[in-house]
C-alpha cells in the first residue's frame, strides 16, 4: 500500500488482534506492533506513523 508516496504493510500476527507494521521513508523502515480487531484501524492509524514522521523530517529539514 501507499500513503503520501510512502510504501507501507500491515499484515495480521498469529497473536488475536495484533497486526505488524512497516513502512520505508529513503532506505531506512520503521516497523512496529499495533493492537486493535479492525485491519482498516491498523492501515489508519499507520498512515497517522507516516505523517508524524514525515511531519517531524519536515521540521528538521527546516532548521
Amino acid at each position: 500500500m501507499q500513503h503520501q508516496g510512502i510504501e507501507f504493510t500491515v499484515e495480521k500476527t498469529r497473536q488475536r488482534h495484533v497486526w505488524r507494521w512497516v513502512f520505508w521513508i529513503g532506505d531506512q523502515a520503521r516497523t512496529g506492533l499495533m493492537r486493535t480487531p479492525l485491519e482498516a484501524l491498523a492501515i489508519r492509524r499507520t498512515q497517522t506513523l507516516i505523517d508524524r514522521e514525515l511531519k517531524k523530517r519536515a521540521q528538521e529539514n527546516a532548521c
